[in-house]
Order: C-alpha cells, then sequence, then structure tokens
C-alpha cells in the first residue's frame, strides 16, 4: 500500500486518483477548483485537500496529473515524483521548442498530419513507447470547435521506424539532463518529408493516460510506481486502446450542469474498472477499453458506453478510431512507422 499524494491542475483526471484509492492507496488529491469529500462514500473516495503542501512529507509517490506548475521537487526531496510540470514548462518555451527542432531536423509548418508520439521516460531513455491519434471535434464526422478530452485511440510501438529512432535518441540526450521520471508526450505535425514539433507533456493528460493503462497488466499503482525502472522484456499485453469521453450540456462551454452524474450514469462493478470518473459535473469522465485490434478496443468500449448511459442527454463521440486505419496506412507509406510494425497488425480484425 503507497501513500500518494496525486496534483492536478483540473478536475478532469480525478479518475486516476479514484483507481488508486479503489486498489487500497491512501490517496490524497488536490486541484485548486476541488471541494472537499461530502459523499457517504468519503472512505471510498481519495481525500480532497485544499492544501498540498503539507501532505508532502507522509507521501511515497507525488502523482502530477495535469500540468500544475510549481516547485514541487524542491519542497518533495526525497520523494518519487512521477510527472514533471515545471520541466514541461520550460521545454515549451520559444527557446527549448526551438531547440529540440533543431536537435531532430524538425521545421516549422502547420499542415500535414497530426500525431502524439509518447512513451515512459525513465530518466534515461523514453521506453514502451506508443501512437495516440486524437478526436479533437465536439461533434461526430469531424465538426464542431476543437476540445481535448473527446478520446483518443492509442497503439503501443513493437518496432520504431528509423527515422523515428533517430528523433527518439535525440529527445533522450536532452531528457536526461533533468531529473525526473514521467510519461512523455510530443505533439507533432508530420507530412511525406519533414516533422514539426509543436508541443511537450511530462504530466498525465485528458484520456491518454487512461487508455494507456488497458495494455498493461497489473494495478495501476504498480503501473506508475515501478514501470519507468523496469529494465526486463516487459511488452504491452494489448495491442491498442481506447478512451470515449462522456460529458453533458454546456460542456465544453462550461464546467456546471444542472444534471448530476447518478442521474444519468449507472456504473456498475464489472464496469467501474474501465470507467474513470470526473469531478466536473458537466465533464463526466472516461470510458477505456483494450483489445488485440483496435475494432476489438472499440467494440469493448462502446459496449461499456451503452451498458453506464442511462440518459439521452449524455454527449460522446461515437466515431473516436475511424479514421486510425487511413492514418497508420499513410504514415507507414511515408516510412514514418516501421512497415513490419507490431502497431499497424491492431488495425486488422482477429480473433477475439
Amino acid at each position: 500500500m503507497l501513500n500518494i499524494l496525486t496534483l492536478a491542475s483540473d478536475n478532469e483526471n480525478y479518475g486516476i486518483a479514484a483507481k488508486l484509492r479503489a486498489e487500497g492507496h491512501i490517496v490524497k488529491f488536490y486541484s485548486p477548483s476541488a471541494r472537499a469529500n461530502s459523499s457517504s462514500k468519503k472512505g471510498e473516495m481519495p481525500q480532497i485537500v485544499t492544501d498540498w503542501k503539507p501532505h508532502i512529507p507522509a507521501a511515497d509517490l507525488i502523482l502530477l496529473l495535469s500540468g500544475l506548475r510549481g516547485a514541487i521537487s524542491e519542497l518533495a526531496e526525497g520523494r518519487r515524483i512521477f510527472g514533471d510540470g515545471a520541466v514541461e514548462s520550460i521545454l515549451n518555451t520559444p527557446r527549448w521548442l526551438e531547440r529540440l527542432s533543431s536537435l531532430i531536423g524538425a521545421r516549422d509548418f502547420d499542415e500535414g498530419f497530426k500525431l502524439t508520439i509518447g512513451g515512459w521516460f525513465s530518466g534515461k531513455a523514453i521506453r514502451f513507447p506508443y501512437y495516440i491519434f486524437h478526436t479533437s471535434k465536439l461533434f461526430e464526422g469531424g465538426r464542431g470547435i476543437t476540445v481535448e478530452g473527446m478520446g483518443c485511440v492509442l497503439i503501443p510501438v513493437q518496432d520504431m521506424s528509423d527515422r523515428l529512432i533517430g528523433i527518439v535518441r535525440e529527445f533522450n540526450g536532452i531528457l536526461s539532463s533533468f531529473n525526473f521520471s514521467s510519461i512523455v508526450e510530443f505533439d507533432v505535425i508530420i507530412n511525406e518529408t519533414d516533422i514539426s514539433l509543436k508541443s511537450i507533456r511530462l504530466t498525465l493528460r485528458n484520456g491518454n493516460f487512461q487508455a494507456l493503462t488497458e495494455c498493461f497488466r497489473g494495478s495501476v499503482g504498480n503501473m506508475i510506481y515501478t514501470l519507468p525502472e523496469i529494465n526486463g522484456n516487459v511488452k504491452p499485453s494489448l495491442k491498442a486502446a481506447i478512451s470515449v469521453g462522456l460529458s453533458l450540456p454546456p460542456w465544453p462551454y462550461s464546467l456546471d450542469s444542472s444534471l448530476a452524474a447518478e442521474d444519468v450514469l449507472e456504473v456498475q462493478e464489472g464496469a467501474s474498472r474501465h470507467f474513470w470518473p470526473s469531478l466536473n459535473s458537466s465533464f463526466l469522465g472516461y470510458v477505456t477499453a483494450g483489445g488485440l485490434t483496435v475494432r476489438e478496443a472499440q467494440r469493448r468500449a462502446y459496449r461499456t458506453v451503452k451498458n453506464i448511459v442511462k440518459s439521452t442527454d449524455i454527449q460522446y463521440r461515437g466515431d473516436v478510431d475511424s479514421n486510425v486505419e487511413s492514418s497508420l496506412a499513410q504514415l507507414r507509406e511515408w516510412n514514418w512507422i516501421a512497415r513490419e510494425e507490431g502497431g499497424i497488425d491492431a488495425t486488422k480484425e482477429g480473433k477475439v
């Protein structure tokens, strides 16, 4: 059992803290807008705190869920920290983005294929890499405003292409000069010949980490605490994962809704391990699923959505994985993904 302090800049990643509490860990959750627990199930939930600093001495693990800034490392010397909002802020300054872009031979352009390349950074190297394809429009068919949290498809990488191996090697050299362990995600735009680096995340972005957990066996707590340091031949157990964001109007225009989650959702025990609740009243959380193929992950995710959604007021994208196969085929043609990439097999239909 671990004593875990989870810090976030918003409430949408509260589900990660809730999962850790359900696994039996002592969990405290802080975000600037979170309110103290008042439910009759208070003991079963993470303890919501209004000031995180007094809880550092007792913490075995400090988990940065989303871009909270501040000198966490200075206050938490000797504690294990997963994520680094301060280093993330530094690396996203124009000077550092320009330096990193120069190292990997990136150019500055905005037209092309949008992709997130991620992995676990152990302090020395990026390991267990994966690709993420985001669904970023509010309405199905790619209509409406651009907004985070609608969903994503995540595919673990078995063998990177030579082009990506060179890029990751350069990133390792820079990142290892900072003292941190974290998920690392690079938002890029790719065309046939070039790559453009747009941003870097060292904290757990909404929906991405939740999908990633579906690809590894074991508890979420053990995954966070030990996986970055494992030196053995550990591989994801599944080849694809998906997250689907559930919300209520007027999200994303407001975080407040006149409806309560218990009025529109019914999460039974069997579905609870695949549902990651939020503390916002209009953004309800994420449903996740994994599979040996993208289509299998899709079927499982939307089966869970169908089982827990009890109101037509709930809004979500029903086509989160619709363009993944064509996207992977294009990246393979451009040699950004290895021709024999294991993740490509995740787009083919297989036996369940």
